[in-house]
């Protein structure tokens, strides 16, 4: 049982390098990597070593090669802007989130602030005048 998951550190460590290479992991890059059965290949009853996946599949940049030279250039570019595009979205969601919030607390600290003036300047007594 040991090995078996020792194989599957491995056999995942090596897939996360693979996939260090992909600029973008959309359908088509899972798809083509797929292709590979990685898991499949280590052998249950021996311990495997990175070297051991090197030899049986490739080393990481000879597989993020082969893909390169299996998609349009076109493709890969427009993908890499729509993930561009998103990433600074959703920056800029997360700062008006911030701005908004940083201003609702500066607004509740006002207000706290005038609170606390008015109660100084009656001495904590409301005095009703009667006309």
């Amino acid at each position: 049982m040991e090995i078996r998951q020792n194989n599957y550190k491995i056999c995942t460590k090596y897939l996360n390098q693979v996939k260090s290479f992909f600029p973008v992991i959309t359908k088509n890059e899972k798809k083509f990597l797929s292709n590979y059965p990685i898991f499949d290949a280590c052998p249950e009853d021996q311990s495997i070593t990175l070297e051991y996946l090197h030899e049986e599949f490739g080393k990481p940049e000879e597989i993020f090669s082969a893909y390169l030279s299996t998609v349009h250039t076109d493709e890969l570019v427009r993908q890499i802007k729509r993930t561009k595009r998103f990433k600074i979205a959703t920056v800029l969601i997360l700062l008006i989130t911030a701005a908004t919030l940083i201003g609702a607390c500066i607004n509740i600290h006002n207000n706290y602030n005038a609170y606390q003036e008015t109660v100084d300047d009656i001495n904590g007594y409301w005095i009703d005048e009667i006309h």
